[in-house]
């Protein structure tokens, strides 16, 4: 039920703040009439309020309000390469972290299995994340339906006495409907907002299976060098699911709420989620990259975590890890 009060709460936001700015045109209207000149025509007042006139912005055109964002930037730069069938489009974050050091290593669901366990607390954390339009003719041209998958492992790398093994892979297939729109919210932009589904499973079996499912929507914000995403969610999860991952939005959360902030010398992004439960879990992520020299795409990573569900093998358990690497592409 909480997160049912959360979406429609973000939902009646929006239609409140399209309503605002209608309710400003209005009397944008009103006072420029008052102050009118006689021989001054209809359209010279109305051109006085255009900035407030929410009819005048079709979703389908871009933005005029100022100079594009790091969302906006993002899509362009999407929309190039869409056309390119060779092309892979990134979804979430892509990196590489050849050193992370986890002072919390989970070793309880190992035990439970194998009767044993040991896990350093070194290892190599990877990501890769990419996404495709499943149809670029279907719907209108600045709306559509995409297909993504993230991969994200742990990998026991120094562990040579059992064979180095991957601790936990996490697969993430998502299917959802991507809106471009253009709407001002006061000092801030609304260029995407999307709505779908996605599941999450590490593959394993028996005591070390997890997954879960979920619907979610997305609102992504914009101004100047910043960026907001807010991603509530609904948990569906099936019986195979519930019986692997019970209670798993008691530690996941029921949102998730990334900060981006970028430019030329460093970008940094926070990731915050919560369960807003009175006994309170969530985590915090922090991403700090910069260029890497003689490279122009690839960068230099530093990320730390603390809190709950860095990975699914570890959804109730705290996780204390800071690593370095590169980033295979930058937040947005």
């Amino acid at each position: 039920m909480r997160l049912r009060y959360l979406i429609a709460l973000l939902l009646s936001s929006f239609a409140a703040a399209e309503q605002s700015i209608a309710d400003r045109y209005a009397d944008c209207l009103v006072t420029e009439i008052q102050r009118a000149e006689k021989s001054e025509t209809v359209e010279a007042v109305k051109n006085r309020c255009a900035a407030y006139n929410v009819e005048q912005v079709s979703p389908d055109t871009p933005a005029e309000a100022g100079p594009a964002g790091l969302i906006s930037e993002r899509i362009d730069l999407e929309s190039s390469a869409a056309d390119n069938r060779f092309s892979i489009l990134p979804h979430k974050k892509s990196y590489i972290l050849p050193v992370t050091y986890n002072s919390k290593p989970n070793n309880q669901p190992f035990e439970m299995e194998n009767g044993e366990s040991d896990l350093d607390n070194y290892e190599l954390k990877f990501q890769f994340s990419f996404k495709t339009e499943l149809f670029d003719t279907l719907f209108r041209e600045r709306d559509g339906l995409y297909f993504a998958y993230t991969n994200q492992s742990y990998w026991q790398y120094l562990d040579s006495e059992n064979s180095g093994p991957i601790r936990d892979t996490n697969h993430q297939p998502e299917l959802f409907f991507e809106f471009q729109r253009n709407l001002n919210l006061g000092s801030w932009h609304l260029p995407l907002i999307r709505a779908g589904w996605a599941h999450q499973s590490n593959g394993q079996s028996a005591g070390l299976s997890r997954s879960w499912n979920r619907l979610y929507g997305e609102v992504m914000l914009e101004r100047d060098n910043w960026a907001i995403s807010l991603r509530p969610w609904l948990v569906v999860n099936g019986v195979t699911a519930e019986q692997d991952s019970e209670d798993i939005d008691d530690f996941m959360g029921n949102f998730e709420l990334e900060i981006f902030r970028q430019n030329q010398a460093s970008s940094t992004s926070l990731l915050f989620r919560n369960n807003l439960q009175a006994e309170n879990r969530g985590a915090v992520e922090i991403n700090w990259s910069r260029p890497f020299p003689y490279s122009n795409k690839v960068r230099l990573l530093l990320q730390y975590f603390y809190g709950y569900g860095e990975s699914l093998i570890d959804f109730d358990k705290v996780t204390n890890r800071i690593g370095i690497g590169l980033q295979l592409n930058d937040f947005l």
